[in-house]
């Protein structure tokens, strides 16, 4: 069911519902790694993972949130659990970041020293015994992403943190991949504002957010580092963000006015850059009501300029990945019912395909048979047109296919994979979504896991934050 669509940003939308209901007709910084290429994965999670606790706090990224059905507001009677945003994989550990205070074990028990960036054994989901790196890294706040460099021994991260590794670093760090201690000869330029996706190519680290500047130099939200010092790439130049958003009613300025960049992926040689924003590198005049450009740009990683290929998009995205050989790209995009979208970077600009949910989706990865979708949705529609996706809020349950948070993509044909069952509870679920060799790892804020829909008779299974489904 949509109810009033959340974002990356985790902000209430006006008016973008009516808007898009009228219109309606290698190297992956997201998304899996290649050992992933061939998994399928079961739709029971693993038993006795580690997860987060109950969300008590506020979060500042979901200001209007609901924390529990009564007061007091107790872990008894929270709705969600703290939030998982984002994972990384570095051969058998699992990086975990988000906005969650500490883990839980496998008996609901807190887990020191976790706060906001942890590490889980990745074929158990459980704390692994040497825990230095979490202990050293301990970020003061949110991780949004990260990327792990094999070859400099670093994990980027990226988030609104301004003390992680042991010093101060701005929005973006990279840490000693063994010790988690920052390294001393990575410097942030330093950000005006949060970072919400990093990615790592050709020696550039890619970075995009709510920013405006980048130490001294204006960036619309997007912006390349040297990889190994974090200095500004001189010459790197994105276009203008001519203002326009899908989100009418926001909090922030930049948000309300010119939009948000939420996720960044590399694929080839372009930068594929996705958000709310309606009119980046397009003037209104060019693309009215930003309904062909809108949501999804591709740059040149070279220059940061707009690249030939221009994906025809008219909606937010809000997750992306590639395909494990890097041909395609996959995109996760909210609005009045969600898309999960398939292009071929530098092929025909329209979506090969695309996917239908009552919500929106929050997050998408991909093996080579499928593609994984993760967001605030109750039903997969077979039927585009199918009229229930054209009322506010939308509800599909009856006529869609039961997918509760969770559902699969056949990669090739775009139709939903039956023999994936997989679902979550909480009013908005998964967050973000990881196929690893051994894997699909699920993060968010849901208390349970279903094989099942609850319509369909399943029962949940507690997994707070966090849930592995094995291959």
């Amino acid at each position: 069911m949509s109810r009033s669509p959340h974002f990356r940003a985790r902000r209430a939308v006006a008016g973008l519902a009516a808007v898009l209901v009228s219109a309606l007709t290698p190297i992956v910084a997201s998304g899996g790694p290649a050992g992933a290429a061939g998994a399928l994965y079961s739709s029971h999670p693993l038993a006795g993972t580690y997860g987060t606790p109950p969300e008590t706090t506020r979060d500042p990224d979901h200001p209007q949130r609901q924390l529990c059905y009564k007061s007091p507001c107790t872990a008894k009677n929270a709705t969600y659990a703290e939030e998982v945003r984002t994972m990384a994989l570095d051969g058998n550990r699992l990086f975990l970041g988000g906005f969650f205070h500490g883990l839980v074990d496998g008996s609901r028990q807190p887990v020191p020293g976790t706060a906001f960036l942890a590490v889980l054994d990745a074929t158990t989901g459980r704390l692994p015994a040497d825990q230095t790196f979490a202990r050293n890294a301990a970020p003061d706040g949110t991780v949004e992403s990260m990327v792990v460099s094999p070859a400099e021994n670093r994990l980027y991260v990226g988030g609104r943190f301004s003390h992680i590794g042991g010093g101060a670093a701005d929005r973006v760090a990279a840490l000693d991949l063994q010790t988690g201690r920052l390294d001393p000869t990575f410097h942030s330029p330093g950000f005006d504002d949060d970072v919400r996706s990093i990615a790592l190519a050709g020696g550039r680290l890619f970075v995009g957010g709510q920013f405006l500047r980048a130490g001294a130099t204006k960036f619309p939200g997007v912006t390349a580092l040297n990889a190994a010092t974090g200095s500004v790439v001189a010459g790197w130049t994105p276009p203008t963000n001519y203002g326009g958003s899908y989100i009418h009613i926001a909090p922030t300025h930049t948000e309300s006015t010119q939009g948000v960049v939420y996720a960044i992926a590399v694929v080839g040689n372009l930068l594929m850059v996705g958000g709310d924003f309606q009119h980046f590198g397009w003037t209104a005049a060019q693309d009215k009501n930003g309904l062909r450009y809108g949501g999804l740009i591709a740059l040149n990683t070279s220059d940061g300029k707009l690249a030939s290929w221009h994906p025809w998009n008219q909606r937010p995205v809000i997750g992306m990945a590639a395909s494990p050989d890097g041909t395609k790209l996959y995109t996760a995009e909210g609005g009045s019912g969600g898309w999960v979208g398939a292009f071929t970077p530098g092929g025909t600009e329209n979506q090969i395909w695309f996917g239908r949910v009552d919500g929106d989706v929050m997050s998408v990865t991909a093996t080579g048979g499928r593609v994984y979708a993760g967001g605030h949705f109750d039903a997969e529609v077979p039927n585009h047109n199918d009229p229930c996706l054209k009322t506010i809020p939308t509800h599909c349950t009856k006529t869609g296919s039961h997918h509760r948070h969770l559902v699969a993509f056949n990669s090739s044909t775009g139709k939903a994979d039956p023999g994936w069952t997989a679902q979550a509870d909480t009013p908005e679920g998964p967050t973000y979504l990881l196929a690893g060799p051994k894997a699909l790892y699920v993060g968010g804020n849901f208390t349970n896991i279903l094989d099942r829909s609850k319509l369909d008779g399943g029962t949940g299974i507690p997994h707070p934050g966090f849930a592995m489904f094995p291959g």
